[in-house]
């Protein structure tokens, strides 16, 4: 094992229960850097290997902004991401960890028929669902095989861009851009942006950089850096 995949080891130590009013988080979690991966892997290479079935199907709706200013708690699936800046209108999957404990992507294995793996985002099951006062963290692809992915242009956001998650429910939770970063993948922040937060944000997760070919990697290479923007809530926009 190498110092860095040493150093990057965290343990998965816990549960996570849903309870009616709200998340509890029971134990400690965390994540682990793959050599090949790195942090908060979202991969344009070749499909994973793994095989896992989201728990909840996308849903495709038609998203209307509630005009009320505080949604409803709730634990219903988050099923679609909107970003109007960027004309991103993207259904969303569960996923979590892998067995080594790296996040988990769409791809060609998991995602539901009559979907593509680009234009897929994935909440993951070990962040925060919206209102509930935490990280939620959203990944997307680059690119996937030669198609530009759902998050092929979060770099061009700015300070102020509006992100909305809806739920299956019809609840509707607007966040305002506050940060958008170019980070290197064996940058320890890669990691902790993915960590439990105590005020709500949203943390949107892509490749960045450039694509390094590596025929030692079981997915050909790896990107230079991760794109990650951060967005706070913003219930009256």
């Amino acid at each position: 094992m190498s110092l860095l995949k040493a150093r990057w080891r965290l343990i998965l130590g816990g549960v996570m229960i849903l309870a009616a009013a709200g998340l509890l988080a029971v134990g400690v979690w965390g994540l682990v850097e793959d050599d090949d991966h790195g942090p908060g892997f979202v991969d344009a290479g070749p499909p994973s290997t793994a095989t896992p079935v989201p728990t909840v199907a996308p849903v495709v709706i038609n998203p209307q902004p509630s005009s009320a200013a505080t949604p409803e708690l709730s634990n219903s699936p988050v099923v679609y991401v909107s970003i109007e800046r960027l004309g991103v209108e993207a259904s969303v999957m569960e996923l979590g960890l892998d067995a080594d404990r790296v996040p988990l992507v769409p791809n060609n294995s998991n995602t539901p028929v009559g979907y593509h793996a680009a234009d897929m985002v994935a909440w993951y099951n070990f962040s925060t669902k919206p209102g509930h006062g935490g990280n939620v963290v959203l990944s997307g692809h680059v690119n996937w095989l030669g198609r530009q992915g759902v998050f092929g242009r979060i770099k061009d956001l700015e300070v102020g861009d509006i992100i909305r998650v809806f739920l299956q429910d019809g609840n509707a939770f607007t966040y305002q851009v506050t940060e958008n970063m170019d980070i290197p993948w064996d940058d320890p922040e890669a990691v902790q942006l993915m960590l439990p937060t105590d005020d709500e944000v949203v943390t949107l997760i892509t490749c960045g950089g450039t694509w390094v070919p590596d025929r030692s990697s079981t997915i050909g290479g790896n990107y230079t850096h991760r794109t990650i923007v951060r967005a706070a809530p913003a219930p009256g926009l």
